[in-house]
């Protein structure tokens, strides 16, 4: 339970609003920092670590974001194995 409370506060201090870690062979790990919307509507940002590059990579959020609905979600490369993930 302790060890709960201090990742908790970890994530507060960095603005995060989520944890999380995929199941795959490759593992991705992030954190969640923007959600806004309703319901079936929203749109999430979050950073992440990958240990592959993935292939549906963005050169602008921007662009991304004036492409037509509905999209699939979207990576933006940061540096090394870092990401920003978007969807919506």
């Amino acid at each position: 339970m302790i060890v709960s409370i201090k990742y908790l506060v970890l994530l507060g201090e960095i603005g995060g609003k989520a944890a999380y870690r995929t199941n795959e062979k490759h593992p991705e790990v992030g954190v969640q920092v923007w959600v806004a919307g309703l319901a079936g509507d929203t749109r999430h940002v979050n950073v992440c670590w990958r240990e592959d590059e993935p292939t549906n990579q963005v050169a602008s959020l921007d662009e991304f974001y004036r492409t037509p609905k509905p999209r699939k979600s979207a990576y933006r490369h940061i540096e090394g194995n870092w990401y920003v993930w978007a969807d919506w």
